[in-house]
């Protein structure tokens, strides 16, 4: 009989009781509240079976626990290793940011702990494994030194080389361990952020972490997002890197400090997008020209005590959607003081606290920069009772910053052989792109050049386009700084089929 109160080596025991050919055995398990009511200490004894994963099956379904963590060290040493708590430290041939950059060969060395209950591993290796096709491991293998039970030892490095065409993602890795008297290797998975994400969450509630919450929806959308803390002294030249800026500011009744609001401006300046989430920010710096001629907002009320929002009608991003700012398992209870603002010009109201008149939200969109105020906690958004979740609102958020909600989307068949590449360099460029454009088959080339707001800058068409790679140049004296859209539309002529594909240009002045 084992006692199961310590959760802490469940799987430890599995692997002894493998090795020893143990299948059943008598515990004792933790119950939940319900057996707690029948039982003073909650623990009541049953028999288990181990089946052929190492996966305990109960003998009486009616126990509701799916997963018994049995704890075995104090009474049996394993005769195998079982290695815990792998870390990696990784390096670059580039800039040195320790950060894994298109174009970049990458090294890690891993350092791994064999939990003291488990006997000495000898001979252990390892190797790495990932199916991303912008990865290239070019050295997958490293050896550790002998570790001994309770121990810990330091990997030869494992090298990857990073596409330079690659899009920002995270990937995903396997690091298999093998030792000797291990039957199997034991695996570890981690992630890693390839290139330069194009959003950042500045994380500025307080040490709260309800910025969490917004990051999450990031990962629900599958998208690669930088993070910093906004306690941190933000520099403009940190934030121009990002095509849209996340801060949140929570519960926080300290906003944004003189130095927030001088980078924040110069990147507004320079072409930036921004959403501020803060139900405190009009009480704190409501009378301040950054709130006034940045935002284009004037402060109204303090605290709303209000948990509806909807969405204006006929406004952008979100006019048929509802929010209710209640806390959630999907969203933060952190919503006890939102706020209301007028817009200024050339911001307008897209979000109101339901049947109140009072505006919830702002955003403008100026030609050169875009805006978006909330004065509530954007992370108090949890898609309770049917309405509008958080992911959804970042979804339409991110297509509202990338201008895709103006720019023409008519549907098109994609070929299944695709017959157009395209690619554009330099990238970032000032003043002159070369877009390369590579047909496999005698195709007509239409080229459409829009700004964020979705206005048509430059467009040129070819009727005529032989196979083989075509070259076209995208400049303007007269553009401003900042981020265009290029949508490529080329037709077969053989067949009719048409093929579209869009990028994003950076013109940086």
């Amino acid at each position: 009989m084992i006692d199961t109160d310590d959760y802490d080596t469940a799987d430890y025991l599995l692997g002894w009781m493998s090795d020893c050919g143990i299948e059943t055995v008598t515990v004792l398990l933790a119950g939940n509240d319900v057996f707690h009511e029948y039982h003073d200490t909650g623990i009541i004894p049953w028999t288990v079976f181990i089946d052929q994963h190492m996966v305990v099956q109960f003998t009486d379904p009616g126990f509701d626990i799916y997963d018994v963590e049995i704890l075995v060290g104090q009474y049996c040493q394993s005769p195998i290793p079982r290695f815990v708590n792998l870390v990696y430290e990784l390096s670059d041939d580039g800039n040195g940011n320790a950060h894994p950059d298109p174009g970049e060969t990458c090294e890690l060395i891993f350092t791994l702990e064999n939990h003291p209950y488990f006997a000495d591993a000898f001979n252990v290796h390892a190797e790495l494994f990932s199916d991303d096709l912008d990865v290239d491991i070019t050295n997958p293998y490293c050896a550790f030194p002998d570790i001994p039970s309770g121990g810990s030892g330091t990997s030869s490095p494992v090298e990857f080389f990073v596409d330079p065409e690659l899009e920002p993602h995270i990937t995903d890795f396997t690091l298999a361990v093998f030792a000797d008297s291990l039957a199997e290797p034991q695996t570890f998975e981690f992630s890693l952020g390839l290139g330069h994400p194009y959003w950042l969450v500045v994380d500025d509630d307080g040490g709260e972490n309800e910025a969490e919450w917004v990051i999450n929806s990031f990962q629900d959308l599958d998208l690669y997002v930088d993070v910093q803390a906004g306690s941190d002294s933000i520099e403009q030249s940190e934030l121009d890197q990002y095509e849209a800026v996340f801060w949140i500011t929570g519960t926080s009744e300290n906003t944004l400090n003189d130095w927030d609001q001088a980078a924040l401006t110069g990147y507004l300046e320079n072409g930036g997008a921004l959403l501020l989430s803060s139900q405190y920010l009009g009480e704190d710096i409501g009378d301040t020209p950054f709130f006034s001629e940045v935002l284009h907002a004037e402060h109204t009320t303090d605290n709303m005590l209000y948990s509806w929002v909807d969405g204006i009608p006929g406004t952008p991003i979100a006019e048929e959607m509802e929010f209710l700012l209640a806390g959630s398992a999907d969203g933060a209870a952190n919503s006890v003081s939102p706020s209301s603002m007028i817009p200024l010009a050339p911001a307008e109201a897209f979000l109101k606290y339901r049947d109140q008149g009072e505006y919830a939200g702002t955003l403008y969109d100026n030609g050169v920069s875009k805006v978006i105020y909330l004065g509530f906690p954007m992370e108090a958004i949890g898609g309770l009772a049917g309405t509008t979740t958080r992911a959804e609102f970042l979804q339409a958020v991110l297509e509202w910053f990338d201008g895709t909600q103006g720019v023409d989307s008519r549907p098109v068949e994609v070929l299944a052989d695709q017959f157009l590449l395209a690619r554009a360099y330099p990238n970032p460029f000032n003043p002159v792109t070369t877009i390369e454009i590579d047909l496999s088959a005698d195709a007509s080339l239409d080229l459409r050049f829009y700004n964020l707001s979705g206005s048509l800058v430059q467009s040129t068409f070819q009727p005529h386009l032989t196979p083989g790679v075509h070259n076209f140049e995208f400049s303007d004296s007269d553009l401003a700084s900042g981020i265009y859209l290029l949508q490529i539309e080329a037709r077969r002529l053989l067949d009719g089929e048409h093929q579209r594909e869009q990028l994003k240009l950076s013109l940086v002045k």
